[in-house]
């Protein structure tokens, strides 16, 4: 039974664990949450939640490390017929956040958000896009911590 543990152990992956990101008191402070359909340029350089249900299948690799898409489909209800709210943001995903990002439903229909801790940033084309930092905020030894 030892040797089995110890098996487990040299050949359980070990991750260079990134260290988290500490958000000062004013960044808490001011943290909001958008609607993918809310994020644009505007809140360039700013960190803030973006709420999402879904993600798009694809994940590609360009010069900033790997890129997927997240989706938010909200059904509203009216009087007459129903109205529909959809968005989308391109992301950049650190390796850290890649299992988590995996797990992510694609069906554009699942119902509930969810919500992800990102900077957002403009590209040379003028469109807001985010830079995933992790999904939960923790209360640390040295103040407010972004965890994966």
């Amino acid at each position: 039974m030892k040797t089995l543990f110890f098996a487990f152990l040299l050949t359980a992956p070990c991750w260079a664990e990134e260290k988290p990101m500490l958000l000062t008191s004013g960044e808490m402070a001011g943290l909001k949450t958008y609607d993918l359909q809310e994020v644009t340029p505007a809140l360039d350089g700013k960190v803030v939640r973006v709420k999402f249900n879904s993600r798009e299948d694809d994940i590609t690799k360009k010069d900033a490390g790997l890129t997927g898409s997240l989706r938010h489909f909200k059904s509203l209800p009216r009087i007459v017929g129903a109205q529909q709210k959809n968005g989308s943001l391109e992301v950049i995903i650190p390796t850290p956040g890649m299992k988590w990002f995996a797990r992510i439903p694609l069906d554009k229909t699942a119902r509930g958000s969810m919500s992800v801790v990102a900077r957002i940033k403009v590209d040379g084309r003028g469109e807001a896009y985010g830079e995933l930092l992790g999904r939960e905020i923790r209360q640390g030894m040295k103040g407010a911590e972004i965890v994966w």
